[in-house]
């Protein structure tokens, strides 16, 4: 029977760090193609922030990651501003033991909808970029536990 050496702990974080690299490819033109364009003017500033950011700086930082969960918060706000609610009433042949009763149906606007599908990549970068990040921070803490510098 065969099987893989065990991974080190520098092993593992490299994996991490690579996997949110291979999500990162591609999520600045995501933003500008996909995101920007349904967003208002007051809405897209953590969007473009992170865009730019992108652009900019090569590196997976804590800083990374809360620009990400900042345009995502940005994005979401707007998908909920873009979604109408509407109480339908459900027909009373329907209903036992009650005379009046509604159902919800959720609307949403083109722009929303344009948002919502364009969420995924974005949530799986920023869950990459985490998970990197979180398994660095519990490295550190188990070095700085065990005192070694």
């Amino acid at each position: 029977m065969t099987s893989l050496p065990p991974t080190t702990l520098i092993e593992r974080q490299v994996e991490l760090v690579r996997v949110a690299l291979d999500h990162r490819t591609g999520i600045q033109a995501h933003l500008n193609a996909r995101v920007l364009p349904h967003l208002g003017t007051t809405e897209r500033a953590a969007s473009q922030d992170l865009a730019t950011f992108l652009g900019e700086e090569p590196t997976i930082s804590e800083d990374l990651g809360h620009r990400i969960e900042t345009a995502l918060a940005e994005v979401r706000r707007a998908i909920r501003a873009g979604t109408t609610v509407e109480r339908v009433p459900i027909p009373s042949e329907l209903l036992i033991g009650r005379s009046e009763a509604y159902d919800t149906h959720r609307m949403l606007s083109p722009a929303a909808e344009a948002l919502q599908g364009a969420l995924p990549p974005i949530e799986g970068f920023h869950q990459a970029v985490r998970s990197a990040l979180y398994f660095a921070e519990a490295f550190r803490q188990s070095l700085r536990l065990l005192n070694i510098d």
